[in-house]
C-alpha cells in the first residue's frame, strides 16, 4: 500500500471503503498492475485466458453485475459486459469461471434455477446452455477441459452429466460422502477432472478417489486428515492441503499416511518462547514442543507428547525451562513431562531429532485421567517446583524424582496462561483466570494469599475516568503487568500504584481475543498483534517499554496470528499463525507510520449551494433556518437535516420537505416545539447503543452525570425533534427522531392523534413529501416503475412499502426513499402524485375513539449513489431497516402498521378475561388497558390536551428491547405542561392490600408561586357498555351532566358483555380528600374525571388511580366480587413531604 496510501487504513480511516484486485507475478511476487475496487463493489471470480495475456473478473456493484475483459500485463480493461437486471453479491470463488476451450463457461442464477452459459470472449455475450438436469442442482460446478463432463457437488455428494447426442445425461451419482450414517457433515472437500477428462479425482477428509469413465473403476488413496486438493496440470499428482502444510502425492498410490510428519509444528502453535541465549525459539502446539535454530530457520528437535492429540485440545499450556535452558518441563493431561534440549553449538543436521518424553516426577502415567490437566511451574534452577490440578490440592516440590511434595492447604486458582512469575523472595505470583485476581503463593510457608483489587487506570483518551485494562504479559524482574483495554497498552506495578505511559497506537484498533503480549527478556521492549477497525487486518506492534513509544509495526497479511515472542535482546519478534507457521521479523526493520495530517479548519462562512425551491405556501410557514436548526442523524442514518417549526424538515436540493401534516384538508401548526441539543443528542444514540454507560453513575469517575431518569424515554425515542398542537379537535404530538431498534437506517416521524371531542371523529390524514426536481422515476420496495393515473394517483404494487425516487443520470449524488407503511401490517393507503411540484401526498383514513390515541409513523433516507452508478441500481433498503419496536398497545393502535389481524387475535387470547386481577397492560402515555373492555384506563390530560411529552413511552424501552409487551413495571412515564412550568411522572404501581393496579402521578410546580391547574383522566372503553355500577353496586345512569366522585363512592364498575359478565373496576377517590373530581360521560364509551386544583410551589403533589377486574358471574353480588377493594384507600406514609390530593 506504500504506493497507494489512500488504501492505508493508518493514514486513512475511510480506506474500508476502497480496496483492489491485483495481478501479481508467480517469480518473485511483484505485482503488476491492480484494477481499484469502487465502494461496495465485490469481486466474485477471476480467470486468465489460456495463452495467460488476458484476465476476465466477475464482479458486483450495487446490483449490477459485470464482466471485464482486462490485459494481463498492464490491468487495462479491453471489454465489459453488464448481465441486465439486478444480482445479488457473491463470495469469491476461484473456480466460478471456467476457461476451457477459448470460452468462458460459468453458472450463473436466475429466476428459474441455475443456467450453464457460455461465453464469446470476443463479445462477452453469454450464451445459454440447454442442460435441464443442472437446473435443479445445488452445489459446485466443475468441468471438464473437453467440455464432454460436468459435475455438480456438494459436502454430501455429486452428480456427474456426460454430453450424449446434444443432450446432458446424468452418468455418475455418489452420495455416500457422509462422516457416518446419521452425520448431518459431509466430508467431500474437492473435485476435479483430469485433463484429458477420463477421470475424476473427488478429495474427502482422509482420502482421495479417482473414478476412471472408461473402466468405470475406482481407485482410493488413503491420506492424511486434509482440508482438499487439487492436481497437478499433467494429472499424474495430487497436491493435497494439511493443516501442517502440503504434500505432493501419486495419483497410483494406495497409502499416502506419513506417521512421522518431521516437518514442522503438527497443529498450530499457541505459545513462543526464546531460550536465553537467544539461539533456540520454542514453538508449542498441541502435540509437544519444536525447537526451531534461530540462525538458521530450521528446526531442531521436536520434543513430542505421549499421545496425538487435535488442535482444540487444551494439552502444553505451560512451559518452564530449567538447568540453564537445557530442560524443559510442560503439562499433558495429568502427568508433568521433561525433555533435554539439543545442543545448540553446531546448526541442525538434515534430520529433526525426535525426543520421547519422561515422566518428570517418574512413577505411572496417568494419561487423561478424566480429562483432569496437571500444570507445572518451574523456577529457572528447579528449586521450586509447583504442580497443580482441578482434584487434588496444589503440591510445592524442592527437587525432580519421586521425593517429598508439600501440599497447600488453601484452594489453588486456576492459573491463566504465560500470567506467572517466581519472584526472587521465594514467592509465586499468577493471575487467576477464574476470579480474575492476582494472588501470592509463599513458597517457604505454603501460604496463598489473595492481592488487593489493582485500582483502575487514568483513560489516556478520556480526562478524568478511570479504566480497567486487564493482564497480557508480566515483567518477572520489576514484578510489572502489562494491561491492555481493548486498543490501548500500558505497564503498570503489581499494585497499580506505578503507571508508566501508555503505549503509542495509531488511529484505532482492537486487541485479538486471547492474544498475550511478548516481552523482551531484558524487559526493554513489548509486543502484540492487534486488528485495525477499519480494514479488519492483523498488525504486529512493537514498544519501548519505559517511553510507551512505538517502535514499528508490520502488516499481517495472513490475519491468522496465534501468539508471538520476542527475543532476549528484543531484535527479533517471531509470529506463530493458524497455518502452523512462524514468521521472524527483524524488529529494526519495522516502519513506523507518519502521523496523520491534521485536518484543514473549517470556514465559518456557509458553503454555497443551489438554493432549494421554497415550500409551497401555508397557513403559517415555517421560521426562517438558521445554522442552530441543523442537527445530525444517528450514525447510521443519511447525516445532517434541518428542523421546522411546522415539524418538517429538509436536506437541501437533495430532499426538499418532508414532513408537512393536514387533518381534513387544514394545514397543522405546532404550538409547542423542542429541538434537542446536540451535545445531548450524541449522548442519546450513544446510550442507545451502551444503556448504562450513559445512565449509570462510574464509581470510577464521581464527576460523570449520568442521564437522569425523565431523559431514558428520549433515549428510545432517539429524540432529535418534538412539537405539538391541536387542530379540528385532534391533538398531534410529533417525535423525529432515529428510535431504537433495527432501523437506524431511516429519520423517523412519528405522530400521535388523538381526539379531543367526545365523539367518534372520521378523519382524512395527508403526509406531503416533496422530492429533487431532478425527480424522473419513482420505484416502489418490489423495484417495479410506478404508474401515475392521469388523476395524480399512483399504481403501486400492493405489497409495497417504500417508494424511491430515481433522479436523472449525474443530476444528484442520493437517492431519496420514503418509507409509507411498514411490512407488518396497518391499513392501506391512496398515493398521489403532483408533478409540477414533485410532491407526493400520502392519504390515510382513520377513526379517532374519543380519547384513545392512534399512530402513524413515516420514514426518510437518502441512499448514497457512488459515482458511475446508475440511479436505478441504488441500494435497496431492508424491510427491517424500518420497523419501529413499540410497545403492543401501541402495535394494535397503528394506522399504517401493526400487527396482521389474526396475530392481534392470537395475542388478545393469550391472556384470560376472568382471572388476573392485576392483568392490566400500559398503554404508550402510562394508562392501562385490558383485552376485556378498556382501551385506556387514567389517561392524563393537562389543561385540556394529553400530558405533553407523554407519548414518548410507545417506544419500547431500551432495557425490553427485542420483546413485544409492555414496559416493565418499573418504568416511569413523564411529561409536563405546555410552558413546561409544571413537570409530572406517571409510575405505574400495584397495591396488595386492595389487589388493585395503581398509577401514581407527582406532580411538582416548578414556579416560586401556587399554579391553578386544570387536570383530567380520562377513560376510554373499546367495547359497549352493558352495565353500569357505584361503588354500592347500585346501577348508574350514563350521560354527559357531571356527578361528584362521593356521591359514587368514589369508583365506578363498568360492566361489558360476555358469558363471565367481565367488569373493571375503576378507582379515583378517597372519602375527605382534598381534591375531589367530577365524572361525567359524554359518550357511553368514554368517561371523564376533572379537577381543578392549586399546586403548592416547588413541592411534590399526587394523584392516585386504581383499577382491576372480575368476574361477576363467579359471584352473587357486583360488590361481593369486589369487596377486598372497596372502599378505595391509600395509607400514606407519615410526615410524607408529598401534597396527596385525590386521596389521603
Amino acid at each position: 500500500m506504500d504506493d497507494q496510501p489512500e488504501l492505508d487504513p493508518t493514514k486513512n480511516t475511510m480506506a474500508w471503503t476502497e480496496g483492489a484486485f491485483g495481478c501479481f507475478r508467480i517469480q518473485d511476487g511483484g505485482r503488476m498492475w491492480k484494477l481499484p475496487m469502487r465502494d461496495g463493489e465485490s469481486i466474485s471470480g477471476a480467470a486468465f485466458t489460456t495463452d495467460d495475456k488476458k484476465v476476465v473478473v466477475l464482479s458486483t456493484w450495487h446490483e449490477q453485475m459485470s464482466l471485464r475483459l482486462l490485459d494481463a500485463a498492464t490491468g487495462a480493461l479491453l471489454q465489459q459486459h453488464d448481465f441486465p437486471g439486478r444480482s445479488k453479491s457473491l463470495s469469491f470463488d476461484a473456480g466460478r469461471l471456467m476457461m476451457r476451450g477459448g470460452e468462458l463457461w460459468m453458472i450463473h442464477r436466475e429466476n428459474d434455477g441455475r443456467a450453464l452459459l457460455k461465453i464469446s470472449l470476443s463479445t462477452l455475450k453469454p450464451m445459454r446452455v440447454d442442460c435441464p438436469p443442472l437446473e435443479q442442482m445445488e452445489g459446485h460446478v466443475t468441468l471438464s477441459a473437453d467440455m464432454r463432463r460436468m459435475v455438480s457437488h456438494t459436502e454430501f455428494g455429486l452428480t456427474c452429466l456426460e454430453l450424449r447426442g446434444g443432450k446432458w445425461d446424468v452418468v455418475y451419482e455418489d452420495f455416500d460422502f457422509r462422516s457416518s450414517p446419521q452425520s448431518e457433515i459431509g466430508n467431500l472437500r474437492d473435485v476435479e477432472f483430469t485433463p484429458d477428462g477420463q477421470k475424476l479425482v473427488m478429495f474427502t477428509v482422509n482420502s482421495a478417489r479417482i473414478l476412471d469413465f472408461t473402466s468405470k473403476k475406482t481407485h482410493s488413496i488413503k491420506l492424511d486428515e486434509n482440508a482438499g486438493g487439487t492436481l497437478s496440470p499433467d494429472g499424474s499428482h495430487l497436491l493435497v492441503e494439511h493443516e501442517h502444510g502440503l504434500r505432493i502425492v501419486s495419483i497410483r498410490e494406495t497409502d499416502a499416511t506419513q506417521p512421522g510428519r518431521l516437518q514442522q509444528n503438527v497443529w498450530r502453535p499457541h505459545q513462543l518462547r526464546f531460550t536465553g541465549d537467544g539461539k533456540t525459539l520454542l514453538a508449542v502446539d498441541t502435540e509437544g514442543i519444536w525447537a526451531w535454530d534461530v540462525a538458521t530457520r530450521r528446526p531442531r528437535a521436536w520434543l513430542k507428547s505421549f499421545d496425538h492429540h487435535f488442535y482444540d485440545e487444551r494439552t502444553f499450556r505451560t512451559l518452564s525451562l530449567t538447568a540453564n535452558d537445557t530442560e524443559i518441563l510442560s503439562d499433558e493431561y495429568g502427568d508433568v513431562l521433561k525433555w533435554k534440549l539439543p545442543s545448540s553449538a553446531e546448526p541442525p543436521g538434515d534430520k529433526v531429532q525426535v525426543i520421547d518424553p519422561q515422566l518428570a516426577f517418574g512413577g505411572v502415567r496417568l494419561g487423561w485421567n478424566g480429562g483432569v490437566r496437571t500444570e507445572v511451574f518451574a523456577n529457572q534452577s528447579a528449586s521450586w517446583i509447583l504442580t497443580t490440578n482441578g482434584e487434588q490440592p496444589a503440591g510445592i516440590r524442592k527437587e525432580f524424582g519421586p521425593g517429598s511434595t508439600r501440599s497447600i492447604s488453601q484452594r489453588f486458582p486456576a492459573v491463566a496462561p504465560q500470567l506467572w512469575f517466581f519472584a526472587p523472595d521465594d514467592t509465586f505470583v499468577m493471575f487467576s483466570e477464574s476470579n480474575y485476581r492476582w494472588s501470592r503463593l509463599n513458597l517457604p510457608q505454603g501460604t496463598l494469599e489473595e492481592l488487593p483489587s489493582t485500582p483502575g487506570v487514568p483513560d489516556a483518551a478520556r480526562s478524568g475516568r478511570l479504566v480497567q485494562p486487564q493482564p497480557v504479559a508480566v515483567l518477572p524482574k520489576r514484578q510489572f503487568v502489562v494491561r491492555q483495554a481493548n486498543d490501548r497498552l500500558c505497564v503498570t506495578s503489581l499494585d497499580g500504584k506505578t503507571q508508566l505511559p501508555w503505549f503509542e497506537t495509531p488511529l484505532r484498533w482492537s486487541g485479538v481475543i486471547n492474544m498475550r503480549a511478548g516481552v523482551s527478556q531484558d524487559e526493554k521492549r513489548c509486543a502484540t498483534v492487534m486488528t485495525d477497525v477499519v480494514r479488519r487486518h492483523q498488525h504486529l506492534f512493537v514498544w519501548e517499554i519505559e517511553t510507551g513509544k512505538l517502535l514499528g509495526l508490520a502488516l499481517l497479511p495472513t490475519d491468522d496470528a496465534t501468539c508471538v515472542a520476542l527475543s532476549p535482546d528484543g531484535s527479533l519478534l517471531a509470529c506463530g499463525h493458524e497455518n502452523t507457521a512462524i514468521s521472524i521479523w527483524d524488529v529494526a526493520k519495522l516502519t513506523v507510520p507518519a502521523p496523520s495530517p491534521q485536518p484543514a479548519k473549517a470556514s465559518l462562512e456557509p458553503a454555497k449551494s443551489a438554493a432549494a425551491p421554497a415550500p409551497p405556501p401555508a397557513p403559517q410557514g415555517p421560521p426562517p433556518v438558521r445554522e442552530s436548526d441543523s442537527r445530525r442523524e444517528h450514525m447510521f442514518g443519511s447525516g445532517v437535516w434541518t428542523f421546522f417549526g411546522n415539524g418538517t424538515v429538509s436536506k437541501k436540493e437533495t430532499f426538499p420537505e418532508a414532513g408537512r401534516l393536514r387533518i381534513n384538508g387544514k394545514e397543522f401548526e405546532m404550538q409547542r416545539q423542542r429541538l434537542a441539543h446536540p451535545g445531548i443528542l450524541t449522548r442519546l444514540f450513544h446510550a442507545q447503543r451502551d444503556f448504562w454507560a450513559e445512565t449509570m453513575r462510574s464509581r470510577n469517575d464521581p464527576k460523570f452525570i449520568p442521564l437522569p431518569a425523565n431523559k431514558h424515554p428520549e433515549i428510545a425515542a432517539g429524540l432529535i425533534h418534538y412539537a405539538e398542537g391541536s387542530l379540528d379537535d385532534v391533538w398531534i404530538s410529533r417525535q423525529t427522531g432515529s428510535p431504537v431498534g433495527r432501523f437506524h437506517q431511516f429519520l423517523t416521524f412519528t405522530d400521535t392523534l388523538t381526539n379531543l371531542s367526545a365523539r367518534d371523529k372520521q378523519v382524512e390524514i395527508e403526509f406531503e413529501v416533496r422530492f429533487p426536481a431532478q425527480t424522473q422515476q419513482l420505484v416502489d420496495s418490489s423495484l417495479q416503475p410506478v404508474k401515475i393515473n392521469a388523476d395524480g394517483n399512483l399504481q403501486v404494487n400492493p405489497e409495497a412499502i417504500w417508494l424511491a425516487a430515481l433522479p436523472a443520470p449525474g443530476t444528484l449524488p442520493n437517492v431519496p426513499i420514503f418509507w409509507f407503511r411498514t411490512s407488518s401490517g396497518g391499513q392501506t393507503c391512496r398515493l398521489q402524485w403532483k408533478p409540477d411540484t414533485h410532491t407526493l401526498i400520502v392519504h390515510h383514513s382513520a377513526l379517532l375513539p374519543p380519547g384513545d390515541p392512534r399512530y402513524l409513523a413515516h420514514g426518510v433516507r437518502l441512499e448514497p449513489l457512488p459515482e458511475g452508478v446508475a440511479p436505478d441500481h441504488f441500494k435497496t433498503p431492508f424491510p427491517q431497516d424500518f420497523g419501529e419496536q413499540v410497545v403492543f398497545s401501541a402495535v394494535s393502535r397503528g394506522i399504517n402498521y401493526g400487527l396482521p389481524p389474526m396475530e392481534q387475535h392470537q395475542f388478545l387470547n393469550l391472556r384470560s378475561a376472568s382471572s388476573l386481577r392485576e392483568g392490566f397492560g400500559k398503554n404508550a402515555d402510562g394508562s392501562l388497558y385490558n383485552p376485556t373492555g378498556i382501551a385506556c384506563a387514567h389517561a392524563l390530560w393537562l389543561d385540556g390536551a394529553p400530558l405533553s411529552g407523554s407519548d414518548m413511552g410507545v417506544f419500547l424501552h431500551v432495557e425490553d428491547r427485542g420483546v413485544t409487551q409492555t414496559p416493565r413495571g418499573t418504568y416511569m412515564f413523564y411529561g409536563s405542561s405546555m410552558d413546561e412550568k409544571v413537570t409530572v411522572s406517571r409510575r405505574p404501581a400495584f397495591s396488595q392490600e386492595q389487589h388493585m393496579s395503581l398509577i401514581r402521578d407527582i406532580f411538582i410546580n416548578q414556579e416560586a408561586e401556587p399554579r391553578t391547574a386544570k387536570v383530567a383522566y380520562v377513560s376510554s372503553f373499546s367495547e359497549p357498555i352493558k352495565a353500569l355500577y357505584d361503588a354500592s353496586g347500585r346501577p348508574v345512569e350514563a350521560n354527559a351532566t357531571p356527578r361528584a366522585a362521593r356521591e359514587l363512592g368514589g369508583a365506578l364498575i363498568v360492566e361489558f358483555d360476555g358469558p363471565k359478565r367481565p367488569a373493571t373496576l375503576l378507582a379515583f377517590y378517597q372519602e375527605g380528600a382534598a381534591a375531589e373530581p367530577k365524572v361525567s360521560w359524554p359518550n357511553p364509551k368514554f368517561l371523564k374525571l376533572e379537577y381543578e386544583v392549586t399546586l403548592p410551589p416547588r413541592q411534590m403533589a399526587e394523584f392516585c388511580h386504581g383499577a382491576t377486574e372480575m368476574p361477576l358471574a363467579s359471584f352473587d353480588t357486583v360488590t361481593q366480587a369486589f369487596a377486598d377493594c372497596l372502599p378505595f384507600q391509600h395509607k400514606a406514609p407519615e410526615k410524607s413531604p408529598v401534597v396527596y390530593l385525590n386521596v389521603r
